[in-house]
Order: structure tokens, then sequence, then C-alpha cells
């Protein structure tokens, strides 16, 4: 199940229903107007009434503020847990920057639109999913759960992509290149893997049809770890529905490199 972060504005009415709908739909929501057990969320106006009328070198000073540092953690960090943003309109430049940020770093952003003060942005083909209602959002998160899916903009070429399952935490460095460089590549995957607590190298052998799936030996023992059924009394369900999963996603990236 995804984890969300719903980026919006303070004066956005909706807000509230969106983040209500989506827990109700079983989706872990990040709200920023309640981060944290008795917390309300950052304002300015915790650091001062008069915020609005500061001078850029004012505004510089507060950034140092703890309040602001306290307030900057609790977001940033659920932008790095949180595998999927929910930008709701209308909205304004912070949102607009934490929905950027989750597309740089490869992961699913839907942007929920709205009639009002609404105008036209080519940018937001970057987040390639745009919504009209709460109900369609659900609809295409779940499809999200489904599947596996390319990173916007990856790649050098329409044949080869790198690869996000979210229901498996990991990040696929696809690579489809006549040259073999195995340790830069296995670098680069665990650099784009930066947020998914797994990471794989999958690339085709030059002039063969065979696909080769590189992962780091601690995963692998991992792996054998749980599926050695002598030692669980019960079947492992969830390695079971983990390795159903896997066959799905390989098969996605034979088809993708």
């Amino acid at each position: 199940m995804s984890s969300i972060y719903v980026a919006s504005s303070w004066r956005n009415q909706v807000q509230p229903e969106v983040v209500t709908a989506l827990r109700d739909a079983g989706y872990d929501v990040y709200d920023f107007r309640n981060p944290a057990p008795m917390n309300d969320g950052f304002a300015w106006s915790e650091i001062d009434e008069n915020w609005l009328g500061w001078t850029p070198e004012e505004f510089i000073d507060a950034l140092m503020d703890e309040v602001v540092i306290e307030g900057f953690s609790l977001d940033y960090g659920a932008l790095n847990e949180c595998d999927t943003c929910v930008l709701v309109l209308p909205c304004g430049r912070s949102a607009h920057l934490e929905a950027g940020y989750m597309v740089g770093r490869g992961k699913r952003v839907i942007i929920l639109l709205s009639p009002i003060d609404f105008e036209p942005e080519l940018m937001y083909l970057l987040a390639r999913h745009c919504a009209t209602s709460i109900g369609e959002v659900i609809r295409i998160l779940k499809e999200f759960n489904l599947t596996c899916y390319e990173v916007v903009g990856s790649g050098s070429g329409l044949e080869k992509g790198d690869i996000r399952v979210p229901a498996l935490d990991l990040v696929i460095e696809a690579k489809k290149q006549a040259r073999t460089s195995m340790a830069d590549w296995a670098k680069q995957s665990e650099k784009e893997g930066l947020g998914y607590n797994k990471t794989a190298l999958a690339w085709q052998i030059a002039k063969t049809p065979h696909i080769r799936i590189d992962i780091s030996l601690g995963y692998f023992a991992n792996l054998l770890m749980r599926a050695e059924e002598p030692k669980i009394k019960e079947p492992d369900r969830e390695m079971k529905w983990l390795l159903e999963k896997l066959k799905v996603v390989l098969n996605e990236v034979i088809k993708k490199i």
C-alpha cells in the first residue's frame, strides 16, 4: 500500500477532505497540518507575526531558527519516506517545490486539479497523472499498487528505463549498452535508489537476448534465509507473495530493456 505525501496550501479548504478520503481508503498519509502527535504544523507566525513584511535579508536569517528547522525536517523527512505525492490545487510555491522534488526522486506524483484559479501548466506533464476528483486519484493509486512503473525522463531512449516497484520497495537500474561497466552501474543503482530500501541492476548482455539481474549479497542472503521452509512451522505466505510479485516485475523489466 502506498505512503502518500499530500502537498497543498494552508488556504486550501479541500486538503483536509483529501487526507481523510485517502486514509479511509487504507493509505498511510502525511498531513502537513498535523505532521506529528501534538503538532499543528509549521507557521511563519510562530517566529514573527509580521513575517509578511520581512525583507529578503530577514528571511534568510529566519531560516536558521530552530522552529523553522524543525518544521522543515518533518516535511522533508516525510517527502523521503513517502513513495507518492498528491498535489492538491490550488496551492503555491512550497507545494509545487515538494511535488517537483518527488518527481526528481523518481517517485509518483498525481495532481488533483481544481476549477478554482485554474490555469493550464505545461510542466504538469512531469507528473504523468492529473485527476479532477479524489475518486479518480484513488483509482490511479490502486493501479499503482498493482504494477511497477518507469521513471519519467529516464534513459537515453525509449527501449530502456529505470523502474520503480513500490510493492517490493525496489528500484531497478536498467541498462542496454554494448560495454559492461558493472562497478559504475552498481554505484548508479545505489544512488538512484535513494528512498528505496532495495536496489537491483538489470542489463541485457550485448548481442544476446539474455537479461542479467544483479542484487546485493545482503539482500540475496536475506531472501535465502526467509525461503528456508524447513525452519518455518507455517508456510511463509508473505515470502510467496513477494516471489510472485518478483516474477511479474522481471517480466516487465524484460519488456522495457
